[in-house]
């Protein structure tokens, strides 16, 4: 019993330490509610505490390596910026002083008082017959040209010496002037410029008013922070923020703008991070290019650099102080200090800056009191900024480049894109439209404010588009009416009608033939027959064929286009420029053909051009962004008709300009100019149409309602008088139709005179009218020819006809009473 005792406590006393070691290796439990609580609150606290280190590293991580990456890259998709042509100086040149100034305004060059003040880029002098530039260094499309100081001076009108220093040179360019851009999807635009680009007073204005401790903080500012917490609670409002530039740099690159904790605790970070990886030069730099400067459009204008540009119209380093001070001020709101939109809000706070700049040392107080007494300086008025952004112009050139490029290339990479657009032809058609529109609504209350205008300037020598206007709304974009706006073309088809006739039957057809303008039926396969009838609803007998181009009749044409082929006439169009061939249908004779303005130019500059197709172009040349050339648009050029059988037609133009339904939109030109054109006028005057050109310059103009109610006008009374109105604000060069080949001039008859719209012909009028030689046409006079009653084929003369019988009778009687007292007088 002892023994078993004995064991029994030795074993026990044995287990005793094991069981106290295990004990005192892991946590007491808690007893009780409470010690339970505490027990696991303390537990999941500092896994929570682990778990959140754990995501706070992750994301810092994952903030690092998008801030690097980011900025390390690409740091902004650039569109490609649209600039006008540039205008070429040379000895010899017919052009005026005032021309040449009007061109460096548009470009922001600042008149000088002496030529001795020519001081930096920018500037001119100009006197009498002396005008001196202090040229800006320019990147073209083929050459760097580097700042220079010119003088031009004239003699007699034309351009007698370019002098630089004191070699002499034949020629200058003025630089093209930005004025778009095709802008990426998120439709921002700017243009970069270096720290060291950057005016020095600029940058100081900049920090003094956004960010003072700028080159001392780490990306944020514990006291700046809660400076302007304090302010704002005592006010009751936002009246001071407390970001860094650094701050505000995260938030317009990285970040949107809504105002909650999670967005500012994340720019605070990722602010942090930007300065631990980059110099402050470098933050400030891309601030500098950042920064938002207000909106052109649906364009939003960033960085000081673009924002020189469309405030000013001048590099940055050319602007003055108080206007670099204004630029700073618009970065607390680009809206509300915009100097265009809101001047007297812009000057106060362009003042204010001026004011601190002073108080902190960096300009002196005189100075900057000099400085608020200047005026803002800005380009003028909203709507003048939008005249020099020339929308519908962008959307054609837009149009072009994206047939030849990717879209990433417009928007990504900084193309520099060189246009044909002038902006002197710019500026004369938009006000011809909107001077033209104010009269026509003066007179016709109902159409006003519904009336539209689109139209097209192009050189005929090259094809270069001038000028486009793509409504009435000359400022405005939106719908570009010259590029997409189809309408029927009506009589601007003739023309082609005629070329297909010369071409295919020269033996029946010269613009002195005879043809008879009498009722026609056409029978048409599925629908009812098609009896076309004049715009005066009158026929008109026997008709000279150029006198039937001159007074647009139209059932002579429907006759001869029905004698070549409507496929003739068709292949013809497609020849002259159309995309595709239109449908052969009947009606196609007398324009039912929907086309554009843009397309129209493009027939009828192969008629300017002497049957040669040149594709129209908008754009000159293309650089990419390291202004290196990329692309250059090469003159296309391809003959499609006999130039002899062209100018033939064009010669008919002419006569429609002289003579017939042009007549009074060629009133007020010098008859030595040789006009051409043609009126188009629709079933109802839905659509009034103007195709005209001189030696040099080519307009399409085109008048309508875009609900396709009538407007009431004919093509001479509405979009001639927009041509008119514009091509007598340019300098035109005379048209000249030249043969080559078997071409003669013929005496043929003219009309007498022109009564209730009957013709009647005699050679005491006569006139010199182009012909081919291998065709015996008897429609000429000779010395001993009189003209009679018979044709040459011995057949009565219709000379007047319609559609009512007692008219007929009552024409030839009087016809047959006029012919008795003549003889009976003479």
């Amino acid at each position: 019993m002892a023994i078993k005792k004995t064991n029994n406590r030795k074993s026990t006393a044995k287990r005793k330490p094991a069981t106290q070691s295990k004990r005192s290796s892991s946590p007491k439990k808690p007893s009780g509610f409470k010690g339970r609580l505490i027990f696991w609150s303390k537990y999941f606290f500092w896994r929570l505490m682990a778990v959140s280190i754990v995501a706070f590293l992750a994301l810092l991580l994952y903030l690092d390596v998008w801030v690097t990456s980011k900025f390390e890259g690409q740091k902004w998709a650039l569109p490609a910026h649209v600039y006008t042509r540039s205008m070429d100086v040379y000895v010899g040149q017919a052009v005026s002083q005032k021309t040449i100034v009007d061109e460096l305004k548009e470009l922001g060059y600042k008149p000088t008082s002496s030529a001795s003040d020519l001081n930096r880029t920018g500037q001119y002098f100009s006197r009498e017959n002396d005008l001196a530039i202090f040229q800006r260094a320019f990147t073209f499309w083929d050459e760097q040209r580097e700042s220079q100081k010119v003088r031009v001076s004239w003699r007699q009108g034309r351009i007698d010496r370019i002098l630089s220093g004191n070699a002499e040179l034949d020629a200058i360019r003025i630089e093209p002037r930005l004025f778009g851009s095709v802008s990426p999807l998120n439709h921002e635009d700017r243009s970069l410029i270096t720290l060291e680009e950057t005016p020095q007073h600029l940058i100081d204005a900049l920090l003094v008013m956004e960010d003072r401790k700028f080159y001392r903080h780490r990306g944020v500012d514990p006291l700046g922070i809660a400076r302007a917490m304090v302010r704002n609670i005592r006010a009751g409002r936002t009246v001071q923020g407390g970001s860094t530039l650094t701050q505000q740099l995260i938030k317009n690159y990285f970040l949107t703008s809504d105002r909650t904790i999670k967005r500012k605790l994340t720019e605070m970070l990722m602010a942090f991070l930007l300065e631990l990886h980059y110099s402050k030069d470098e933050i400030l730099q891309a601030y500098l290019n950042e920064v938002n400067l207000g909106q052109s459009g649906n364009r939003a204008i960033h960085g000081f650099g673009l924002g020189s540009e469309f405030l000013f119209g001048r590099p940055l380093n050319e602007l003055d102080l108080h206007q670099q001070a204004t630029l700073a001020g618009m970065v607390k709101g680009p809206t509300s200090y915009n100097p265009i939109r809101n001047p007297k809000k812009s000057k106060k706070r362009r003042d204010l800056v001026l004011t601190v700049m002073a108080e902190q040392g960096y300009i002196t107080k005189e100075l900057a009191e000099a400085e608020k007494k200047k005026p803002l300086g800005s380009v003028g008025s909203t709507k003048r900024q939008a005249l020099r952004s020339y929308p519908a112009f962008t959307d054609f050139v837009r149009k072009q480049l994206q047939d030849r490029y990717q879209a990433k290339d417009l928007n990504e990479v900084g193309l520099s894109i060189f246009t044909t657009l002038d902006p002197r032809a710019q500026y004369h058609l938009d006000r011809a439209i909107e001077s033209t529109l104010e009269q026509l609504n003066k007179n016709n209350v109902k159409h006003a404010g519904k009336l539209q205008v689109a139209a097209v300037s192009v050189r005929t020598d090259n094809g270069e588009v001038l000028a486009v206007s793509g409504g009435s709304d000359v400022v405005a974009g939106g719908f570009n009416r010259a590029l997409r706006a189809k309408r029927p073309i009506g009589s601007l088809v003739k023309p082609f009608v005629l070329v297909s006739a010369f071409q295919n039957h020269a033996e029946k057809y010269q613009l002195n033939s005879l043809v008879v303008d009498e009722q026609i039926t056409v029978k048409q396969k599925g629908s009812d027959d098609w009896l076309p009838s004049n715009y005066d609803n009158i026929f008109h007998g026997n008709v000279m064929l150029m006198d039937a181009l001159a007074r647009s009749y139209n059932v002579p044409f429907v006759k001869i286009g029905m004698d070549v082929g409507i496929e003739s006439v068709a292949q013809t169009l497609y020849d002259y420029g159309l995309e595709k061939k239109p449908r052969r249908l009947p009606s196609l004779l007398l324009g039912s053909l929907e086309l554009s303005p843009i397309q129209i130019s493009q027939l009828y500059l192969t008629l300017a051009s002497g049957g040669f197709r040149t594709p129209l172009t908008a754009v000159s040349s293309v650089l990419d962004s390291e202004k290196n050339p990329l692309e250059n648009f090469e003159l296309q050029i391809e003959q499609v008709a006999s130039s002899d059988i062209n100018n033939m037609v064009a010669y008919g133009l002419q006569e429609v300009m002289r003579t017939g339904t042009a007549q009074s939109i060629n009133q007020g030109f010098p008859l030595e100019l040789g006009l051409a054109g043609k009126t188009g006028t629709t079933d109802n005057y839905r659509d009034s149409w103007f195709a005209g050109f001189s030696g040099n310059i080519l307009t399409v103009v085109w008048l309508g309602k875009d609900d396709n109610q009538p407007a009431g006008l004919t093509g001479a009374d509405g979009a001639g008088r927009v041509w008119k109105n514009y091509m007598s604000r340019l300098s035109l060069l005379p048209f000249e139709p030249i043969f080559v080949g078997d071409v003669k001039y013929v005496k043929s008859p003219n009309y007498q005179k022109l009564e209730n719209k009957y013709l009647r012909y005699s050679c005491d009028f006569s006139r010199h009218v182009p012909v081919s030689r291998e065709v015996n046409d008897p429609m000429q006079c000779s010395d001993d020819f009189q003209f009679s009653d018979n044709d040459f084929f011995g057949n009565e003369i219709p000379w007047g006809s319609s559609t009512s019988d007692d008219r007929v009778q009552k024409r030839r009687a009087v016809d047959k009473i006029e012919s008795f007292l003549d003889r009976l007088f003479n």
